[in-house]
């Protein structure tokens, strides 16, 4: 994962190009947007809909007592995290 990105779509923007309803969030452009903070992502609900949601950007894996190991685990390389806990299933 990056580090950074820029998230400059507006909210009604993003509804029209995912085809669902507009979420009611009016997004400021993010420049230098960062792991940890909030973002409108468009992602599947438990009924497979199309959704806008504010998440939260960061990988915590689901043994983590703490949300801030997030904050480590931002560069996790594909070519070594097979040997890392958190990629482990019911560590």
């Amino acid at each position: 994962m990056c580090g950074r990105f820029t998230q400059v779509v507006k909210a009604h923007e993003l509804a029209a190009l995912y085809g669902v309803a507009a979420s009611g969030v009016e997004l400021q452009h993010r420049w230098n947007g960062a792991p940890t903070q909030a973002f409108l992502v468009c992602r599947l609900d438990a009924a497979g809909r199309r959704v806008l949601t504010l998440q939260r950007w960061g990988l915590v894996p689901s043994w983590a007592r703490d949300r801030a190991i997030g904050n480590r685990l931002i560069n996790a390389r594909s070519e070594t995290v097979d040997g890392l806990r958190m990629a482990r299933n019911g560590s």
